[in-house]
Formats: C-alpha cells, sequence, structure tokens
C-alpha cells in the first residue's frame, strides 16, 4: 500500500510513500457490478478484501502483481476492510 503525492505546475513531480504491506483477497470486478451493489458509476478491474487496514482509503494505490491500482472506494468494517480497485495506466 502506497501513496503517491503530486507537485509542480509545468513539471509535475511524483513522491512515492509506502505505507505498509498486507495479504489481500483480490478478485476481478468491473464496473457494472459497481453500480448494482454501491450505486457507484466507475470503471474499475478489481475488488479486494483484508483485515482492518486504517490506510484502505480512497486515493491510496495498492500494488498487484505488478501493476498499480488507485484505491476509488472503501469500506472499512469491524471484521476487515473492502475497497474497489482502478488500474492505472
Amino acid at each position: 500500500m502506497f501513496e503517491i503525492t503530486e507537485t509542480g505546475v509545468y513539471t509535475k513531480t511524483q513522491t512515492v510513500r509506502e505505507l505498509c504491506s498486507f495479504k489481500a483477497d483480490v478478485q476481478p470486478y468491473n464496473g457494472g457490478l459497481a453500480s448494482k451493489n454501491y450505486g457507484l458509476e466507475v470503471e474499475c478491474q478489481k475488488r479486494m478484501f483484508c483485515d482492518c487496514n486504517e490506510y484502505v482509503t480512497e486515493g491510496n494505490y495498492v500494488e498487484i502483481a505488478g501493476k498499480r491500482y488507485k484505491i476509488i472506494y472503501a469500506e472499512n468494517w469491524d471484521s476487515g476492510s473492502a475497497a474497489i480497485l482502478q488500474l492505472v495506466r
């Protein structure tokens, strides 16, 4: 899990800061399911479930099998966390 911050107007500079590592159950997911299950009109590729984690918040990123995904929706419960992920191209 990490966060990316950008600075600069004309020349963008990205700073990547690792927040934590964790194990998760990651499943294929799509916008149609996000609309049906959450009422969200978004483009997404994965849904992730994990133990409670304070960093599972919208705007943070995860890396899965060498690909980066942005968390575009997150829910945290007493029993764990869930997130909808969008591939960063």
